[in-house]
Formats: structure tokens, C-alpha cells, sequence
């Protein structure tokens, strides 16, 4: 086994499997093959924290089939952002790994001919902005369309959102977490920029570049003032889709160490912590009401915050009237 969980957690993993990889595995992988082939499987391999092993990887990409290629674009590791209810700080050991923008750019060829579309798997393709924007001026020549994962901050620069639209970019997805007058804003990082969030996204948006919205409810500041003005704040924001979450103290993040020693987690159970239910004790929010009433939530918040939502709606509305005009001239 291996992956996030299983990094920070090895000792509960082993109870059921015979070994784990702890950190990133391209390090390791060889040497792990190797051991089991001779029957020496060791409980446990430790990946390298320096640097992912991105040529090595490159190397076997090359020889692999574009159908499948296409699910392992990724052009860096990590995030720039130290977001206390993140755990990719903890994942990529608090540093970013960057792959060699030549080696992508070949993957990319490799790929283009059979899936022009694709979608690079970056936590953040602007952790560096230099390195975006000459990956941004390696990939027009290609002529690919993507997507992929941004921080906001990229509508700061006219320039960079012009050289990324240039090079294909069709859609960012923006972790915004809050919005523009939440008491978050005080942790600092990105949640900083929030009085900007408004105004870095109609920049993007001027670029043609669509925008996929996350956000997150149940901070401690959180209660059912803070939704209506979440939802305020995300219907003038207007992005093309928008996804909602309970804030979970995932394992690695910094809200989880909070909380464990605060002794707010309701349960340990990890089957329960699928963003989707809230398991700490919350000053204003009932538990048992947020997971009850988080489907009808999450739908309401797409329907009526993003063009998709409102577009789906319209659709709904004119199939159900087309429907009974039917029914009452066929009567």
C-alpha cells in the first residue's frame, strides 16, 4: 500500500497488507520489485524527500500507451501555499518538485495525436510563475487544449493568463476555500488574497478561460450567516462549475493535529472522512444536520452558483413544461 493515508499512517496499513511505501514511490519502486522477486519484501520503503524521481518516470511514460499516458500529466509536485487545512504541504514534504519542461513537452506530442484534451494533474501549475509561463510558451507550438489546478493568483498577471490561454488552457480549478469578508482570510497564505478573489477571477474569466470553483464550509467561523455569504460571494462569481465541501481534518493537515489535540474529532473512522460529512465538534454546526442535509446542499450550490448549474436548470425547467404542454393538447 501506499499514497497520503498510508504515508502518515504506515503502522495502521500494515494490518492489512504485508507492505507500504511511505512518501513518493518512484524512488523506491525498483528496489521494492526487486526485493519481492527475491523474497525479501520489507515492511516498509521510505521514498526520497529531496526530489521526485520525475526522469525516471519520463523515461517509462515514454513506452507507455498514449490512452493511458493521458492520466499522468504532470509537470510538478507540490504547492506553494502552506494552507492549514491542506495536506499537500505535508505530502511533498513542504518543497515542489518541478519536471524537466522538455521531457513534458515530449509527452505531450506523444499524446496529442489520439487525446487532444487532457488534463494535467498538478496541485498547483502556478506554484512557480516562472516556470508556468515558459511551460506556457514550450506548450503553444503543440497545439493541445488542457486544464488543470491554479492558484488564484494567476489573474494577478495579464501577461501569464494571455500565454497560458495562448497554449491551450480551457479551464483552471481554483481552490478558493472562502470568499471575500470570511474571518479565514486571517490565517493568511492565499485565503490573504480573498478581497481579490472577485476580481483575479473576472481577469481570468476576460481570457476565456473558464473557471472551476471549490469551496469549503465548516470553518470554525462558519454558521448559516457565513453559507448565504459564501453563496453571495459564488453566484457573482459565476464560474463554470462549482464543488462544495464539509472542511475534514484530513491526516497530514494542519486542522487535523488541531483537532486532535483540541479532542474535536467525533470519530476515527475513516470511511467518514470523504469531505462530505463533518466529524469534529463545531462550535455552531450540528454534525448530524451537515451530513443530513450536505446532498441537498451541494446540488442547490451548483444549481444556482455556476453557469453549468444554471444552464442545467433551464434545461429542466423547458423539458418539464414541454411535458405537460404534451400531455394537456394530447388530452
Amino acid at each position: 500500500m501506499g499514497g497520503p493515508h498510508v504515508t502518515f499512517f504506515p503502522l495502521e496499513a500494515l494490518n492489512y497488507c504485508d507492505s507500504v511505501v511511505i512518501g513518493g514511490a518512484e524512488g523506491v519502486w525498483g528496489q521494492l520489485l526487486e526485493d519481492y522477486e527475491k523474497g525479501e519484501l520489507k515492511e516498509q520503503y521510505k521514498g526520497p524527500a529531496k526530489d521526485a524521481d520525475f526522469r525516471h518516470v519520463y523515461q517509462e511514460l515514454l513506452h507507455t500507451e498514449p490512452s493511458e499516458l493521458k492520466e499522468f500529466l504532470e509537470t510538478s509536485r507540490g504547492c506553494k501555499f502552506r494552507c492549514h487545512f491542506c495536506t499537500i504541504p505535508a505530502n511533498s514534504n513542504g518543497t515542489i518538485h518541478f519536471q524537466a519542461i522538455s521531457d513534458f513537452v515530449e509527452l505531450i506530442k506523444k499524446v496529442k495525436p489520439y487525446e487532444p484534451d487532457v488534463t494535467f494533474i498538478d496541485n498547483n501549475i502556478y506554484s512557480d510563475p516562472a516556470y508556468a509561463r515558459e511551460l506556457f510558451v514550450a506548450l503553444k507550438p503543440v497545439g493541445i487544449k488542457w486544464r488543470s489546478e491554479c492558484s488564484i493568483d494567476i489573474g494577478k498577471n495579464q501577461e501569464t493568463l494571455k500565454l497560458a490561454r495562448e497554449s491551450g488552457c480551457q479551464l483552471l480549478g481554483i481552490g478558493y476555500e472562502i470568499f471575500g469578508s470570511s474571518q479565514e482570510k486571517g490565517q493568511g497564505g492565499k485565503f490573504a488574497m480573498a478581497q481579490k478573489f472577485l476580481e483575479y477571477s473576472g481577469n481570468i474569466k476576460k481570457m476565456g478561460i473558464k473557471i472551476k470553483g471549490q469551496f469549503i464550509y465548516g470553518f470554525d467561523s462558519d454558521n448559516l450567516k457565513t453559507l448565504f455569504g459564501l453563496w453571495k460571494f459564488v453566484f457573482r462569481l459565476q464560474p463554470m462549475v462549482t464543488a462544495l465541501s464539509v472542511l475534514t481534518p484530513l491526516p497530514g493537515a494542519g486542522v487535523y493535529r488541531d483537532m486532535l489535540n483540541q479532542n474535536r474529532l467525533i470519530t476515527l473512522n475513516w470511511r467518514s472522512y470523504t469531505c462530505h460529512k463533518l466529524v469534529v465538534r463545531h462550535p455552531t454546526l450540528s454534525p448530524r444536520v451537515m451530513t443530513f442535509s450536505y446532498p441537498f446542499l451541494q446540488l442547490i450550490f451548483f444549481l444556482t452558483t455556476s453557469s453549468l448549474g444554471q444552464l442545467v436548470l433551464v434545461a429542466s425547467f423547458i423539458n418539464f413544461c414541454s411535458f405537460y404542454l404534451a400531455r394537456f393538447f394530447i388530452k
